[in-house]
């Protein structure tokens, strides 16, 4: 709590946060700093505009969520919390997690404007003001809706990124039916798919849908697979929400692409 209050120095927040990111690390803290209470404290932390307290703070937010529990309530990192990841995103992380996800470009990360803007467009269809949509950001407070993250040019690395990915998917994956009905506001299925089949489109009209190939990678590759198993794991639970998005020309034209370029390496 004292964390996440406006009065505290920029400078003691930003200590705190870092050492909530350290102690995460271990499953007791991890497990520990839950029953305190601060997955959505970690969330709203996201909204900073310091990039070093904010980063720290989706670092824990990671710990906090997938360090889970054991199936007799022990601390092996068997699963997510699901409890945790609903927290999360129940309090309004979704948008940040999305934010960075799709973030694009080598080491560092420069924030491609173009794929975030769409889906912010996406979701903003969808928005609510409880602190599950893009467009929540009154209730989510100045930096709600996540454009701090790609403002003046921002970066982002890549381990960050992958930080984010590692949440989204977990999300999608192991949430609660209330998680994913969030996840969905906040344009996370557009995400997933752009993640999962990088050749997904980049630029949409009212007439036309253009499909870009960027160059793929080692970290890319790491995304699209964790991307793909969280999007199997929702459609296998929630068929009626996942497959309408999939079943669209421009995510099978990218997943057809995708297999022709494996089959290819191979």
């Amino acid at each position: 709590g004292v964390v996440g209050s406006p009065a505290m120095p920029p400078r003691l927040s930003r200590a705190l946060l870092k050492t909530t990111h350290h102690a995460s690390r271990d499953p007791v803290a991890a497990q520990g700093l839950r029953a305190a209470g601060a997955t959505p404290k970690l969330a709203r932390c996201l909204q900073r505009e310091d990039a070093s307290a904010r980063e720290s703070a989706m670092r824990a937010l990671r710990n906090v969520c997938l360090l889970g529990e054991s199936a007799d309530g022990g601390t092996e990192t068997t699963h997510p919390s699901a409890t945790a990841l609903e927290h999360a995103v129940v309090a309004g992380a979704t948008p940040h997690l999305v934010a960075v996800a799709v973030s694009s470009g080598d080491e560092p990360r420069r924030f491609d404007s173009s794929n975030l803007a769409r889906i912010k467009n996406d979701a903003d269809a969808n928005a609510t003001t409880d602190g599950g949509g893009v467009g929540a950001g009154v209730a989510n407070g100045a930096n709600g809706d996540a454009t701090h993250w790609h403002r003046d040019g921002a970066i982002v690395s890549s381990s960050l990124r992958d930080v984010a990915v590692d949440i989204l998917c977990a999300a999608a994956s192991s949430g609660s039916r209330t998680c994913r009905a969030k996840l969905k506001d906040s344009g996370a299925l557009e995400a997933l798919a752009e993640l999962a089949f990088p050749s997904t489109l980049t630029e949409r009209t009212s007439d036309t849908k253009r499909l870009s190939f960027p160059s793929s990678g080692e970290k890319t590759q790491r995304a699209s697979y964790a991307a793909t198993r969280a999007l199997d794991a929702w459609l296998e639970d929630e068929p009626w929400i996942v497959e309408a998005r999939l079943m669209e020309s421009d995510v099978v034209q990218a997943a057809v692409a995708a297999v022709a370029a494996v089959a290819a390496v191979a």
